[in-house]
């Protein structure tokens, strides 16, 4: 289960974060998940609840936003959503498409005082 080195490097950033802006605690963190990323959303938030146990992250509040998935054909230009990566274009059946949203996972925010 990657979810739990996943939520370790979201950890490591808040860290980071935390002591470059020299926060006493960190009230909330967004994550951004794109539809595509290969994570499973129930198990990274599983694997960030238990991560955060008896720590000073345990009264954070972490909101995990799913990004739906977005591409584009590159030979009509038709926009569509993709039901996963490889895709074919819905309007001319091209496989030459671009997935422009949807396989990212970042950190969007860090809250804290």
């Amino acid at each position: 289960m990657h979810e739990f080195s996943l939520a370790q490097h979201i950890f490591e950033i808040i860290e980071e974060t935390k002591q470059t802006h020299h926060l006493h605690a960190i009230e909330q963190v967004v994550l951004e998940i794109g539809q595509l990323a290969g994570v499973e959303i129930p198990a990274l938030y599983m694997a960030i609840q238990s991560g955060c146990l008896d720590t000073p992250l345990a009264k954070c509040h972490f909101v995990l936003s799913v990004v739906p998935a977005e591409s584009c054909c590159l030979l009509c230009h038709t926009i569509f959503s993709p039901e996963e990566l490889y895709s074919p274009c819905p309007h001319c059946g091209s496989f030459s498409t671009e997935i422009t949203q949807g396989k990212q996972l970042k950190v969007k925010s860090i809250t804290g005082e």
